[in-house]
């Protein structure tokens, strides 16, 4: 999932003879707010919808991988 300030969208994940790529698409990329990092959020979902993974400026300062 890639999430922007006010929306999100489900990245697809394709399998190549280098391994996993993803991509999605926004039809407009949002700015951050003057002052702040940049609003995108990647998050690898469980097949249940828990957080596995994520990275990107969080809330919390948080950047890299989720607690299991």
């Amino acid at each position: 999932m890639v999430r922007q300030k006010t929306g999100y969208k489900q990245a697809k994940i394709m399998e190549t003879e280098q391994g996993r790529i993803w991509f999605t698409y926004f039809d407009i990329l949002e700015n951050p707010d003057p002052g702040k990092p940049d609003p995108l959020k990647i998050e690898a979902l469980s097949s249940s919808g828990v957080i596995v993974w994520k990275d990107g400026i969080y809330e919390d300062n948080f950047s890299g991988e989720a607690d299991e």
